[in-house]
């Protein structure tokens, strides 16, 4: 029997993770770590408890840690301290009580950094693995955040990190990547690439547990409309409304009774309710979970570029139709300019229920 770990900071991550589990590790026993990066991480946490489907889930308090901006040490001696002695440092966060034999991770965060090094000098066999966090794990933009674990191009810094701090590095012991579909990914850390199946919407069993982690039952929304829209983060980042003016060219055809917009919880506002649109009022369950237990047969998912209207045929194998209107932009906002938009192109190309509206009309 194995002993692993999981660290999740997303709620996407806590779906990915239990599928994993459920599936592959049935038999062997895994810990799994919920992080305030999420909104609501403590009730998931405690429900993810009651599923048993981990045998400890730990709450960690990680988010103020990875996104220090400044210097963590408040003077050489400490970091070198810290560097040589990374359990002392980790203790403050979380203190691991059991000798793991895998350990997955999403991210390549400092956290995650710091995590690995303690566990592999506790156990110089542990199997390191990285698993899906959506479409950033199929883009070229992940490598540069993995080539951050690199160790130092200096020589000198490279011995004295290796054979005085004795520092263990992610980069270059990732034995598998675990996602969805591998002949999508843009890039590969040297490592096998382990392609999940599908989540299967028929499994009642793991559908009952991932409900349950999420408090599906108390779903206030019923998304009985024909088309739903995914609002994106791009106003709360940039201000950008020329959604808003899409949407409104949308509604004269479609109506708007027959139209709820799926507000991104990181929008300072909802500005589609001011509209009069229907707007979905639970934010903290998935999408991924709703389309899980929903039937999409005759819905139309569209967005600029969200990924979670690639997500029902992306890891739940459902041909729903999917309309992305990026091209209908007149002015493209710089977030959606860069290699990132480049990966959700190369999945509108591959999955034939996606459709890049070059106008409304077409829609």
């Amino acid at each position: 029997m194995k002993k692993g770990l999981f660290v999740c900071n997303s709620v996407y991550q806590i779906l990915v993770a239990s599928w994993i589990k459920y599936t592959y590790f049935q038999n062997d026993s895994f810990d799994v770590i919920v992080t305030d990066h999420m909104n609501g991480y403590e009730s998931i946490a405690a429900n993810l408890a009651e599923t048993g489907l981990f045998d400890n889930v730990h709450i960690v308090k990680s988010k103020d840690y990875v996104h220090c901006d400044g210097e963590r040490y408040s003077n050489f001696i400490e970091k070198a301290f810290y560097y040589r002695f990374p359990d002392k440092e980790l203790k403050k966060y979380f203190v691991p009580d059991r000798k793991y034999d895998i350990v997955f991770f999403a991210n390549y965060d400092t956290f995650a950094r710091l995590l690995f090094d303690v566990l592999k000098r506790k156990n110089k066999n542990i199997s390191l693995n990285i698993y899906e966090d959506g479409l950033a794990s199929y883009s070229v933009l992940t490598k540069k955040y993995y080539n951050i674990q690199k160790p130092s191009a200096s020589k000198l810094k490279a011995f004295v990190n290796k054979h005085i701090f004795n520092c263990q590095y992610m980069q270059g012991n990732i034995e598998k990547l675990y996602i969805f579909n591998k002949d999508l990914s843009e890039w590969n850390p040297d490592c096998e690439l382990f392609e999940i199946k599908k989540i299967d919407c028929r499994d009642e069993k793991f559908k009952s547990c991932i409900n349950r982690v999420f408090d599906y039952q108390n779903l206030k929304d019923t998304y009985d409309e024909k088309y739903i829209f995914f609002e994106e983060s791009f106003y709360a980042e940039t201000g950008f409304t020329e959604d808003v003016e899409l949407i409104e060219e949308l509604a004269k055809r479609v109506g708007k009774d027959n139209l709820l917009i799926k507000i991104h919880p990181r929008n300072p506002e909802n500005r589609f309710e001011k509209l009069g649109y229907k707007t979905n009022k639970d934010t903290a369950i998935p999408w991924e979970v709703i389309a899980l237990n929903k039937d999409l047969t005759d819905k139309v998912l569209i967005s600029i570029s969200s990924t979670s209207i690639l997500n029902p045929k992306s890891i739940l194998d459902i041909d729903v139709r999917v309309v992305s209107i990026v091209k209908c932009l007149k002015n493209k906002p710089k977030l959606i300019n860069d290699e990132f938009y480049n990966t959700l192109m190369s999945f509108c190309d591959y999955f034939d229920n996606i459709e890049l509206a070059d106008s409304i009309e077409e829609i």
